[in-house]
């Protein structure tokens, strides 16, 4: 049995890594590809952001049944935002500590459905062996000790020191965790330095993968995450090749490590995917949908406050999608209206009586549902009760065959993101080339942004080399997780 060696480089888009290999800029996703199988057209969990995707990934279910609704959040609870790291800005105004927190720590161990396995905890149930390096979930079976370095202990007053989380056999976060094998030392430089994001970085990432596989403790499965080409793409969207180009020569480094790049397939299958696409945002001001503004007829808590009984509504920003959540019974017909209005919102969707309804502002309207006896069946094979309009998610219908055109899955895509949470909320997507804003949250006028259901952010290239069995078609990310089971010859028993 070949062991399981996936990357994933975040905000990786079909089209460039399709133009690097052109223009010889990725000479080792060029002999993966030549060696293997590629999808360009694999499609991603919604809200397109990392920690939605990435549960997704692990889980192999959507956000109804994983529990993490995006990036960004509002844990009711709580009364408060959850953020997952967006912007230096937010993270001082929610709190270092708190965001620190929540990522770190709460995601895997609070906001993660622990009725949902993740593919670690499954490895580990059958035998099978798993690690993961700079990954956002990660939760299995193994107690960790978190231990930062000295200035962010500093900062956070020493709250997140030694605090105990999960993990598989063999776990690195940045310089927060650091994996120890026998023989071998991970020695410190700068890549674990502030400056370098206490080693959330690519080059990082790397040196571990190197190091577990030349210490001979490389696992099962080996998940590698690369987070460097998305920072990029925020400013340079229109350039992705040059910082294509460095994210090749680090995956070089890794096939390096064993030796011959043939023996690194014979040994190994790999897989490469994105996470989710970036779309180009108009440079001029008129291209940000500001919240702050929009919603200024409400009583809104600002942002890092918690949330007080004279509150109306509380919004979520996750770049070009949004969740706006009504606090009182009866905000949410007055919301639905005031979104309605914006015309650079290209439709806004709710939950009503266990279904979804879809609207937006030239009047249009759909609503759908879950049918296990429906007529209606959508690529994936999955049954949906639709009455409306269907051009508002652009589905076209031939006899009983829901086709998607614009919003890759949208059905199953946006129920899972609304079904998340069992409390009132509703979605806004941005037109495509706008974004929504708010105060301290980022905002990329003339760069690239994510987060909605359209097609540019939701569809990522799958490069599988080395496989004994390629993957379906279609496929989207969801159902990546079983893939990789299969090839481990394991079995899911994951609900959904």
């Amino acid at each position: 049995m070949k062991k399981v060696i996936m990357i994933l480089i975040d905000a990786i888009m079909p089209d460039a890594l399709e133009n690097s290999i052109k223009a010889g800029k990725a000479k080792a996703l060029k002999f993966l590809m030549e060696n293997g199988y590629y999808d360009s057209k694999l499609v991603t969990a919604f809200p397109t952001m990392t920690a939605s995707v990435d549960c997704t990934l692990m889980t192999g279910v959507y956000p109804d049944q994983h529990k993490v609704p995006g990036l960004i959040w509002y844990h009711p609870e709580e009364k408060r935002i959850v953020d997952y790291v967006n912007g230096s800005k937010t993270t001082l105004s929610l709190g270092i500590k708190n965001t620190a927190n929540d990522v770190l720590v709460e995601l895997n161990e609070k906001h993660l459905n622990k009725e949902t396995k993740t593919i670690y905890e499954e490895l580990a149930e059958q035998g099978k062996t798993a690690g993961a390096i700079n990954f956002i979930i990660h939760r299995g079976f193994q107690k960790y000790e978190l231990k930062p370095p000295f200035l962010f202990n500093l900062i956070t007053r020493f709250k997140l020191n030694k605090r105990s989380i999960s993990g598989p056999e063999l776990l690195s976060i940045g310089a927060f965790v650091k994996p120890s094998l026998p023989g071998r030392k991970l020695v410190w430089n700068w890549n674990q330095s502030l400056f370098n994001k206490y080693g959330i970085n690519d080059r990082y990432a790397i040196e571990v993968t190197k190091y577990i596989i030349e210490a001979g403790r490389q696992p099962d499965f080996l998940m590698i995450y690369l987070p460097n080409h998305d920072h990029y793409l925020h400013k340079h969207i229109n350039h992705p090749l040059e910082s294509i180009k460095k994210v090749d020569q680090n995956l070089e480094k890794i096939l390096d490590t064993f030796g011959d790049w043939n023996k690194a397939i014979e040994q190994n299958t790999f897989i490469i995917l994105g996470d989710h696409g970036q779309t180009e945002i108009g440079k001029e001001q008129n291209h940000n949908i500001d919240l702050d503004y929009l919603l200024r007829d409400y009583q809104i808590p600002p942002i890092g406050q918690r949330v007080k009984e004279e509150h109306e509504a509380i919004f979520a920003n996750n770049e070009r999608m949004v969740y706006i959540y009504p606090l009182k019974k009866d905000i949410q017909k007055r919301l639905v209206n005031t979104l309605l209005a914006e015309e650079n919102i290209d439709f806004i969707a709710w939950k009503e009586n266990k279904t979804v309804k879809v609207a937006n502002a030239n009047g249009a309207e759909l609503t759908f549902s879950k049918g296990k006896e429906s007529y209606y069946i959508d690529p994936y094979h999955q049954k949906w009760d639709v009455e409306g309009d269907l051009t508002i998610l652009d589905i076209t219908l031939e006899k009983n065959q829901l086709h998607f055109g614009q919003f890759p899955d949208a059905l199953s895509r946006l129920y899972g993101a609304l079904y998340s949470q069992n409390i009132p909320v509703i979605v806004a997507n941005a037109k495509p080339h706008f974004e929504f804003i708010s105060k301290t949250f980022p905002t990329h006028l003339g760069g690239g942004s994510h987060g909605s259901l359209n097609y540019t952010d939701s569809i990522v290239p799958l490069l599988v080399a080395g496989a004994e069995k390629n993957p379906p078609t279609p496929m989207r990310v969801v159902d990546l997780k079983n893939y990789v089971l299969q090839l481990l010859n394991s079995t899911s028993t994951s609900i959904g």
